[in-house]
């Protein structure tokens, strides 16, 4: 175990998520059509789609892979907060998932920022969240 004084080196940000899907195609379709995620790679096996990488301009990285097993464990299970610039942004969105009939909670207050949440195709729960982390000494 490291000494006290000791500090781990330096992480310099976040590389990609990685969500295991029943459905590579229907996963892939459903973030590239709701959150604007763009394909950047395949990845086959034996002739058949096991998993893609999708890009957004922001600099997120997201690994879409067939692991039905985990994507039903992870139903239900808030594993994705993605940062949007306010509220009003987050009214954006509501109306754009409105209009593309996805299913959403209404913008929702807590400590961690106003938030609304969508499921995708498997029920893992993706939140939008304006606002920032509050440090203890804040809540």
């Amino acid at each position: 175990m490291p000494a006290e004084e000791e500090v781990a080196p330096p992480l310099v940000g976040l590389h990609h998520l990685r969500i295991p899907v029943t459905g590579v195609e229907t996963s892939r379709d459903w973030y590239v059509r709701v959150l604007g995620l763009t394909p950047l790679l395949d990845h086959e096996e034996e002739d058949r789609l096991t998993g893609v990488v999708l890009g957004h301009g922001c600099g997120l990285t997201i690994g879409l892979h067939l692991d039905p097993a985990g994507a039903a464990a992870l139903r239900g299970y808030a594993l994705v907060a993605l940062a949007v610039s306010g509220v009003e942004e987050l009214a954006n969105w509501s109306l754009w998932l409105e209009q593309l009939d996805v299913p959403h909670t209404p913008v929702l207050m807590g400590t961690l920022g106003s938030r609304l949440e969508v499921a995708d195709p498997d029920g893992i729960v993706v939140e939008l969240l304006a606002g920032r982390i509050l440090t203890v000494e804040e809540a």
